[in-house]
């Protein structure tokens, strides 16, 4: 062994930083007895920059349409990403409402 190299293996533990991204969405459907169809959709985002929220509502025709943007400051700079997930979840809780929720995470080692 050369021993030269020896010695040459730090231990080094830098900063890590954490990056979120996230949504969810939900959406139910309404007819009542009278034949009056009513649709809500709610969405919102956020990443480690921004912050998106949707709200929606449709009465027959009539729409109500509410935007939110918010800008979230962070500081999130690293070279080498070395971890990644992923999540999404679906379910019902009854046949009119569905609700979708979906996160994403990256963990980087700088």
């Amino acid at each position: 062994m050369d021993r030269r190299c020896r010695g040459q293996w730090e231990g080094r533990l830098g900063a890590v930083g954490i990056g979120i991204n996230g949504a969810y969405d939900a959406g139910l459907d309404h007819n009542d007895r009278l034949g009056r169809f009513t649709t809500l959709n709610m969405a919102t985002s956020y990443t480690h920059e921004e912050l998106l929220a949707l709200l929606q509502v449709n009465d027959g025709g009539r729409i109500m349409r509410l935007d939110l943007h918010a800008n979230v400051i962070t500081k999130v700079d690293c070279e080498l990403k070395t971890a990644f997930l992923l999540e999404h979840s679906e379910w019902r809780t009854s046949k009119h409402l569905k609700t979708r929720v979906s996160a994403q995470m990256d963990l980087r080692h700088c």
